[in-house]
């Protein structure tokens, strides 16, 4: 073990009594270590959850604002695209594409 620290807690008697009554005194440090550490790990662990929950809504308006601004450009660039292509696509071409691209361009 690390450096080990004394602190004092108050706990029901009872708990107490059974707790000193089951743990050698010489081992009642070890017991409550993993116990306070799993304690404060899943503390942690709930924090960070939350943290993130609440980071994803304040990021989901920031999400809505952008595809706001940029689906209407993608709107345009997709009927652009389908403009040019034909119903059977395995009989288009690159070349085909780009002199179809070159023509409406001229």
């Amino acid at each position: 073990m690390s450096h080990l620290v004394k602190r004092t807690y108050f706990l029901p008697q009872t708990t107490a009594n059974l707790f000193e009554e089951s743990v050698v005194s010489d081992k009642r440090s070890e017991v409550v270590t993993p116990l306070i550490q799993n304690f404060v790990e899943a503390k942690q662990r709930q924090q960070l959850h939350q943290s993130i929950i609440e980071g994803c809504a304040e990021m989901r308006d920031v999400y809505l604002e952008i595809e706001s601004e940029y689906y209407p450009l993608e709107e345009d660039a997709h009927r652009a695209l389908n403009k040019f292509e034909p119903d059977d696509r395995s009989v288009f071409s690159c070349e085909n594409k780009e002199k179809q691209w070159q023509d409406h361009t001229s």
